[in-house]
């Protein structure tokens, strides 16, 4: 057989139907890559091909010496390890795959990224903050010992061999080509060394557990309650306690020398996503946070102590609740209300009125405690501010700020009128240069 006509063979090789399939594992390799390189390029009619050639080496019926299933779970592990010391924590990428392409492809990711993880669980030095994450993911019982097969989650997820297969290809596509991000704690393959930055944080004492949960306690009531009155009261409390409380955890921890800020991603999902991250900007910024709101991957990157942090994500997810409702009941009143303008406007000025009373709360809770503590407190604060500044900076070299944008008056002040229904904090969202 001359050169063409071998060249010619190689290529019947690969379309589907063309003889009896050869479904050696060098093969199953070359077609994964095919098929995956031909989804990241939008090129349907080649995607379509590898795939019918990778279902023509995976029969119904097959057993588990069948190369198709084990290759593309080898391919996931491996893409889901590699995108660790590129920055990527648990959450994040299970959100990502959720945010691109679904929630069948996130229940696949959220599988193998616990499968890939589960040996990291009894590490020496694992960073707990890393391993809540994954402990955060929505798997079953039966998945988190890591001994996930292919075939069982195929079954498990309804799917039959053609849709399983798209999925799985169409994740691996994308776990490939993850951008890399800013370092929020050490990954698993650097918990080896002992007292690095970004290590595990310290375990929260009994008193500590007990103020958040009356704090969530009562940002539940705020959410819970028709009576605007009773939500104002309930979140003024709450805002109150958590400002009280992160001074005097300042001071203990200015005493003890040994807190160092991080950072923390908060999802920002569409619809309004810019509105959501002004709302989150704000409350950050009433508690000396910072954040950079990465809108083309769908998070909020919160620079602040972790007391400070805890209080910023519960206080952001309350009002975002108590917002959300308004803008629903609103929107009940006519067409007009329900128009993106007018949402994304009533959004935007709920936010910006929300930041204006989160600060004056803040400043009152500081004048309070400055009366306590004397001249000590507010060098303290300062301290900390800089410090955070300082590691939102290392993290994101270049960024840029964003107005907010009112398309519909009505809307705006709608919004505002519902926040001082709602709540108490100011400022505009800072995103990265990168995602605009």
């Amino acid at each position: 057989m001359g050169k063409r006509g071998r060249r010619r063979a190689r290529e019947q090789q690969g379309r589907p139907g063309a003889g009896r399939p050869d479904p050696q594992p060098h093969r199953v390799e070359r077609l994964v890559a095919q098929a995956a390189t031909a989804f990241r390029h939008r090129d349907e009619a080649a995607y379509t091909r590898w795939v019918d050639a990778l279902l023509a080496c995976w029969p119904a019926g097959a057993g588990a010496a069948d190369p198709v299933p084990g290759i593309l779970l080898a391919r996931l592990r491996g893409a889901v390890a590699a995108a660790w010391p590129r920055g990527w924590q648990p959450v994040d990428l299970h959100g990502a795959v959720r945010r691109e392409l679904g929630p069948q492809h996130a229940g696949l990711a959220a599988a193998v990224i616990t499968s890939e993880a589960c040996g990291y669980r009894g590490h020496p030095y694992a960073d707990q903050r890393w391993l809540v994450q994954l402990d955060a993911l929505p798997v079953t019982g039966r998945d988190r010992d890591g001994d996930l097969r292919l075939e069982t989650w195929v079954r498990a997820a309804g799917l039959d061999r053609a849709a399983a297969l798209r999925c799985a290809l169409e994740a691996l596509s994308f776990l490939w080509h993850v951008p890399t991000l800013p370092r929020l704690c050490a990954p698993p393959g650097e918990w080896s060394r002992p007292g690095r930055p970004g290590g595990a944080s310290p375990a929260r004492d009994t008193g500590e557990a007990r103020v958040l949960d009356r704090i969530r306690a009562l940002l539940s009531k705020a959410e819970s309650t028709a009576f605007p009155a009773e939500a104002e009261a309930f979140t003024a409390k709450a805002q109150e306690m958590m400002s009280r409380h992160a001074i005097d955890h300042a001071l203990l921890a200015a005493d003890a020398a040994i807190e160092e800020p991080e950072g923390r991603r908060i999802p920002i999902d569409d619809p309004y996503a810019m509105a959501k991250a002004a709302l989150l900007a704000v409350v950050a910024g009433a508690s000396r946070c910072r954040t950079v709101w990465s809108g083309g991957l769908g998070f909020c990157t919160v620079f602040g102590f972790r007391t400070d942090l805890d209080g910023v994500e519960m206080l952001y997810t309350s009002l975002l609740v108590q917002g959300t409702s308004m803008l629903l009941a609103a929107g009940r009143a006519g067409p007009r209300q329900r128009s993106r303008s007018y949402r994304q406007s009533f959004l935007s000025g709920f936010a910006t009125r929300i930041g204006q009373r989160l600060e004056q709360a803040a400043e009152s809770a500081i004048g309070e405690a400055a009366a306590e503590h004397g001249d000590r407190l507010l060098p303290v604060l300062a301290g900390r501010t800089r410090a955070v500044d300082d590691a939102c900076e290392r993290a994101f070299a270049e960024v840029q700020r964003r107005p907010l944008s009112i398309g519909n008056g009505a809307g705006w002040v709608a919004g505002t009128v519902a926040a001082d229904l709602a709540t108490l904090g100011g400022g505009r969202p800072v995103e990265a240069a990168s995602s605009a």
